[in-house]
């Protein structure tokens, strides 16, 4: 079912676009566990990866869907991945076992 708030965005023409505004400022700490978001990391993988508990990375992640305007916390990882311009190579989009310690540790630097 289509978000109610989403649809009356669509009629009343109002754009909530993260896009259009370039002054979004997020931490690094909610950009590193966007990334890791990004490469289908649960907030308990993220939380062991980056050394901090997993209610902080709901914390980050929440912060940073919230001054991104995105709706979940996969779609404030696209915003932040068309923000930064980065493309990720096909095989990332596998499944995040797939995902090595080093392109973990790549993702985190990105």
């Amino acid at each position: 079912m289509a978000n109610m708030a989403a649809l009356n965005q669509i009629i009343e023409g109002t754009d909530t676009d993260p896009m259009a505004d370039e002054s979004v400022e997020l931490t690094e700490g909610q950009k590193a566990c966007l990334r890791l978001v990004d490469h289908h990391l649960t907030s308990t993988e993220i939380g062991r990866f980056l050394g901090i508990s997993h209610f902080t990375v709901d914390q980050r992640l929440d912060a940073a869907r919230r001054k991104l305007n995105a709706a979940t916390r996969k779609d404030a990882a696209k915003f932040l991945r068309l923000l930064n311009n980065v493309r990720y190579p096909s095989h990332s989009y596998t499944k995040r076992k797939t995902l090595s310690e080093g392109n973990m540790a790549q993702a985190k630097a990105q």
